[in-house]
C-alpha cells in the first residue's frame, strides 16, 4: 500500500471518528454550548494531522520526512498547552503521526 492509500484509509476512518463524536450537532454549537469533550478533540487532532501529512505528501514531501515533520509540530503543540482539551487534540495528532511512521516502517505503506 502506497502513503498516499494508507492516508486516504486513515483519513476515513478519522472522519468517521470524529463524526461519531460530534453527532448530529455542529462544532460550533457543541463549543459555543460547552460540551466540547476529549474525545471530540483528539478525534479532531487525528484528522488534522492526517491531512497535514496529506498535504506534505501532495507537495512532494517524502513520506518518512513529513511524518518526523509533523510529529514534530505535534510535540511542540503537546508542550506548549496543559489544558484537557488541548492535551486530547495534540495526542490525538501524536498518535496518527506515530502509527503513520509505524506503518512507514513496518512496510505497511
Amino acid at each position: 500500500m502506497k502513503p498516499q492509500e494508507y492516508l486516504a484509509e486513515q483519513l476515513a476512518q478519522a472522519r468517521r471518528a470524529f463524526q461519531a463524536q460530534l453527532g448530529e450537532a455542529a462544532l460550533c454549537q457543541v463549543s459555543k454550548e460547552g460540551r466540547i469533550t476529549g474525545g471530540l478533540k483528539y478525534a479532531e487532532g487525528r484528522l488534522v494531522a492526517l491531512r497535514n501529512l496529506e498535504k506534505r505528501l501532495q507537495l512532494g514531501e517524502a513520506a518518512e520526512q513529513a511524518g518526523h515533520a509533523e510529529r514534530a509540530l505535534w510535540q511542540t503543540i503537546y508542550g506548549q498547552h496543559t489544558a484537557q482539551t488541548w492535551r486530547a487534540y495534540a495526542q490525538g495528532g501524536l498518535d496518527a503521526c506515530a502509527n503513520f511512521l509505524k506503518a512507514l516502517d513496518q512496510a505497511q505503506v
